[in-house]
């Protein structure tokens, strides 16, 4: 979308004419219909756009980006700020969940090492058993 028709837009979402939109930002008319058919606005005019309505986001006026209305970036803001918390908390749960699985992995590998020596301990014991009823 070029700026002339968020300038269109604009118009729309305030409920005013282009007549009016022109009137009140102090411009002529037909440089507002000139820039909603495509010809670019001058700073002058941008800058008188943003000056009238403060509240209008400048970055959808200049480059059609975010909501139209800062206070909607606002609220996308707070939902991003409290989804992010969301989000490290659910990390610290699960970093707290890996510690406790290292953990319990270390104890059942070092309850596999003491097995382990018992079975060479048991085999020992039953190689020499074998070797004395042998012999």
């Amino acid at each position: 979308m070029q700026i002339g028709e968020r300038i269109d837009v604009l118009c729309m979402a305030l409920g005013v004419s282009r007549r009016k939109f022109a009137d009140i930002i102090g411009e002529n008319p037909s440089t507002i219909a000139s820039i909603v058919r495509g010809t670019n606005p001058s700073s002058v005019i941008i800058c008188s756009i943003l000056e009238h309505y403060p509240e209008l986001n400048e970055r959808w006026l200049l480059m059609g980006e975010g909501p139209i209305w800062k206070k909607d970036l606002l609220a996308l803001t707070v939902k991003d700020d409290k989804e992010q918390d969301g989000l490290k908390q659910q990390i610290e749960n699960k970093n707290d969940t890996i510690s406790a699985l290292k953990g319990q992995v270390s104890a059942l590998e070092k309850t596999i090492e003491l097995l382990e020596k018992q079975i060479q301990l048991m085999e020992k014991q039953l190689a020499l058993k074998l070797s004395r009823t042998g012999s």
